[in-house]
């Protein structure tokens, strides 16, 4: 049956080995380093604004966390300024006229957009001035992703990778060895057709699968999408090829997907994972918020390593906070964010409810973070580990043009109707076009 997976990029985290696994991997890495935090005082007072997409559960939980900001330093006052719908067209045309807020939300893939003249400012000169601040108290990607021709113009504020999360108590009752630091694809292979089956009338399903998550595949077989400069396609080369076709064949050959067909079944897909009839789902971290019920026993791990190269490079994805190059308060602006995205600032976003993996690394230590909030350990260590060496692929104004139009013409492949090989030969000389603009 040819599985029908989605293949556009989700918007979308080394092990479990005890409780100071995490502080003693991050320290190595510089997170005991205080080096993600504010200085003690703003410059002069000010007012700032900050604006992102989405509603009021989010804000509800930014402006909670700001007035612990504000009560420590209440010489700077900062409003937050929601904007759901059409947000970058709104930021490009507010920055083009000169009103656009203090601080802005970006994803990686928009940066470029918006970096250039007077969009967002060049961070560098403030973060050379702070001796608070050091680069190495963040995860690596994080502040890679904010980095433009050299010069630093965001901060992260989310950092989210690919994972796997699994159903612990399938594993148990189908006899499944649970995933180790050195499983492989043919392990996570042979758990899914061991769980993959008819359980009296129930079926089961090995793999609830998202081909969002393929550049993680790829990167991990040795592969890349585009060259380090961004501007030549690479994803036809034969280890790129390799763990497309390895991961199509999931589904189109091994048939262990739970995957859109089943929707005619009456199944969802989407939340399938919940109701205990799925062994595995390649996930994001935004997803350990989705399944909270105490009584579904599962846990995150890294993604298993490629047998070519023994090697995991889960893909990672940045939203970065940057300063408006025209406001009028950039010092002030750049205190609140030094502060936002550093331990003191993380430690407020948690107290908060902030459920997303603190960008500073100190912060990921934390037992309020690593721990659920209904008390459960769904092994967030996963998550902190993956993001230690996690990776993008190169940014241009041109990489969502290309990447949008690499997830179209995979299509036919992730269906089973052609192979990867011939997709991406056929879509090369269109890719190197929009790369080449």
């Amino acid at each position: 049956m040819a599985t029908n997976l989605s293949s556009t990029l989700s918007r979308r985290a080394f092990w479990r080995s005890g409780g100071a696994a995490v502080p003693l991997a991050l320290a190595a890495c510089g997170a005991r380093d205080e080096g993600a935090a504010a200085p003690q005082s703003a410059a002069k007072p000010a007012s700032i604004v900050y604006t992102q997409w989405g509603g009021n559960p989010i804000f509800e939980l930014i402006d909670k966390a700001n007035a612990t900001y504000m009560q420590r330093f209440p010489q700077v006052k900062i409003r937050t300024e929601p904007n759901p719908d059409n947000y970058l067209d709104k930021m490009l045309t507010q920055i083009a006229a000169g009103t656009a807020p203090d601080l802005m939300l970006m994803t990686d893939r928009n940066l470029p957009l918006v970096a250039a003249g007077e969009g967002f400012e060049n961070l560098d000169p403030y973060a050379a001035k702070t001796r608070s601040f050091k680069r190495d108290a963040y995860f690596p990607i994080g502040l890679t992703a904010g980095t433009l021709g050299g010069k630093l113009y965001s901060l992260p504020d989310v950092i989210d990778v690919d994972m796997v999360f699994y159903n612990r108590a399938l594993f148990k009752e189908m006899g499944v060895k649970l995933p180790t630091a050195t499983w492989t694809w043919d392990d996570l292979l042979n758990a899914a057709k061991a769980i993959h089956r008819d359980r009296g009338g129930t079926p089961l399903y090995g793999i609830a699968a998202h081909s969002g998550h393929w550049p993680s595949w790829v990167m991990s077989n040795g592969g890349a999408i585009f060259d380090e400069q961004g501007k030549r396609f690479l994803l036809d080369k034969p280890e790129a090829v390799d763990a497309l076709q390895w991961l199509g064949d999931l589904g189109n050959r091994h048939q262990v997907v739970l995957d859109d067909a089943k929707k005619a079944l009456g199944v969802d897909t989407t939340n399938s994972f919940g109701t205990s009839r799925v062994g595995m789902i390649f996930a994001e971290g935004w997803q350990f918020k989705y399944y909270r019920d105490p009584a579904l026993d599962w846990q995150a791990t890294m993604l298993p390593r490629s047998p070519k190269t023994t090697k995991v490079v889960p893909h990672g994805y940045v939203l970065g906070i940057g300063i408006h190059g025209q406001s009028k308060a950039k010092d002030a602006a750049w205190h609140w964010l030094s502060w936002w995205e550093g331990v003191e600032g993380w430690d407020a976003k948690i107290a908060a409810g902030w459920d997303k993996l603190p960008t500073a690394k100190q912060a990921a230590t934390k037992k309020e973070w690593l721990i659920d909030v209904e008390g459960a350990d769904r092994n967030k260590q996963a998550y902190v580990e993956s993001a230690l060496i996690a990776k993008g692929y190169p940014i241009t104004k041109h990489t969502s043009e290309a990447i949008d139009a690499i997830g179209k013409d995979l299509g036919p492949a992730w269906k089973g109707e052609k192979t990867f090989k011939a997709v991406t030969t056929a879509m090369a000389e269109q890719i190197n076009g929009i790369l080449a603009k």
